[in-house]
């Protein structure tokens, strides 16, 4: 299991760095449309 750890750890390091990189710039989008659209919305919609 050893041997295991060490490249799964090695092949998802590049793969996180890449992800954060484009994930905060949709997330704090999202956040605000989220936002806005609740606002919006009527308080008796579900969603």
């Amino acid at each position: 299991m050893n041997p295991t750890a060490p490249v799964l750890n090695q092949a998802q390091l590049p793969k996180m760095p890449k992800m954060p990189s484009t994930e905060p710039v949709m997330v704090s989008n999202r956040s605000s449309s989220a936002a806005e659209e609740l606002a919006n919305r009527p308080s008796s919609d579900p969603m």
